[in-house]
């Protein structure tokens, strides 16, 4: 599927899911597929072992020198206590590591390993590499959609 179907969402048995907005719409069918590209990914440059929503975590783990559990719930949309399981399970496979908040020992603090960090890199890498292939090889950026994208994810950033 081209960049050029964006715009024309196919009718099927959920077009009453279709938004009248047609840049919505697109939006939709793109998020959708990136869910499907890092899906692909996540499954050719990651453990074996390693989930979607443990992938949302380190995502969002990574930029940060450390970030609290607590809001670290907040930005993926899960309750404290879930996320201290999820942070767990990340920590019990070397992904990341946890410290008591120095500022409020009430409080935990989460950084990626050595270890996550590169599955997180190859995991990014490789769904990059698909992204390209999927764009029809490396043609350097594509100039008629580059600036717009590039506006849809500043106003999207505070999700990430």
């Amino acid at each position: 599927m081209g960049i050029e179907h964006l715009g024309a969402p196919e009718a099927d048995a959920e077009s009453d899911l279709v938004c009248a907005d047609p840049v919505i719409e697109a939006l939709e069918q793109l998020i959708g597929a990136a869910v499907g590209v890092t899906t692909v990914a996540i499954a050719r440059a990651a453990p074996a072992d390693l989930r979607f929503q443990q992938w949302r975590a380190l995502v969002v783990i990574g930029p940060h020198s450390g970030i609290r559990i607590g809001e670290l719930a907040a930005r993926i949309g899960m309750s404290k206590p879930s996320a201290s399981r999820l942070i767990d399970r990340l920590e019990a496979h070397r992904y990341v590591s946890t410290t008591r908040d120095p500022r409020d020992g009430r409080a935990t603090i989460v950084t990626l390993t050595d270890h996550g960090a590169e599955v997180r890199r190859a995991v990014m890498a490789c769904r990059r590499t698909l992204l390209t292939e999927a764009l029809g090889g490396d043609q350097g950026p594509l100039p008629t959609v580059g600036p717009e994208l590039a506006k849809v994810v500043g106003a999207l950033k505070r999700y990430a």
